[in-house]
């Protein structure tokens, strides 16, 4: 399901890593040193040495952080024309929370093994006399369009008896609950409220509704029209 396009504040997210580096630091062995010389800046393994030792504690307590760096240095290296060079970059930073595992929202009670969604290759290996599973630099499928329905047959087996999407990349998924035989139920849900919510329709740049709309009424699926079915779309303040 498609969610607005979020503008991160680095200096922000930067501070909440160091937070809960902080809040995970007195539960962690003592540290081993850091590395100190004896490596090249731009070959050692890890930059901060996992994030001055925190990294792991970090992890299980369900604060993930990672980084990547893109740069690229273009000119002209031969033939007539400007001889100055450029450099540019950008620095991109993932924070992944386990709500669970910090003790807040535990989600909904959706056992792991039944939670369906994108992944890749792993392959079995022996290493050092160990078993291990490898991950593949090769995608196993993408949750999204064709990928959906895939997905949720690999994992549980079974056509859905009931869909719910609310742009077109759940169509393939609708379209195969609706195919089995006895009573399915399908349901888009039309986000058209962009006062109080968000808007997906036929021209949206994220998460268009366009083909599904189409679908729905010509296979009589229920649409809900957010702006005109809906009274509440968050729970009133408290007061």
């Amino acid at each position: 399901m498609p969610m607005p396009a979020i503008r991160s504040n680095l200096p922000c997210l930067v501070a909440l890593v160091l937070a809960a580096a902080a809040a995970c630091a007195g539960d962690t062995a003592q540290p081993a040193p850091l590395t100190t010389g004896g490596d090249s800046f731009f070959e050692r393994a890890t930059l901060t040495d996992d994030w001055f030792h925190a990294d792991p504690a970090m992890r299980e307590h369900g604060v993930i952080f990672s980084g990547a760096l893109t740069q690229f240095y273009q000119g002209l290296t031969s033939g007539d024309g400007p001889k100055g060079w450029e450099y540019g970059g950008k620095l991109d930073g993932f924070l992944r929370i386990d709500g669970g595992k910090l003790g807040l929202w535990k989600g909904v009670g959706i056992p792991p093994e039944q939670v369906v969604g994108s992944s890749i290759k792993t392959k079995f290996e022996m290493r050092d006399g160990k078993p291990v599973l490898m991950r593949l630099p090769e995608l196993n499928f993408i949750d999204d369009k064709a990928g959906k329905p895939v997905g949720i047959n690999q994992h549980i087996r079974r056509r859905p008896i009931a869909a719910f999407g609310n742009s077109d990349g759940e169509l393939q998924m609708l379209q195969w609950t609706a195919a089995g035989s006895g009573s399915r139920f399908c349901l888009y849900v039309h986000h058209t409220d962009a006062g109080r919510e968000w808007v997906y329709d036929r021209q949206s740049p994220i998460g268009k509704l366009d083909k599904g709309l189409d679908e729905a009424k010509a296979k009589g699926w229920t649409v809900v029209n957010m702006k005109d079915d809906w009274k509440a779309i968050f729970p009133p303040e408290n007061k």
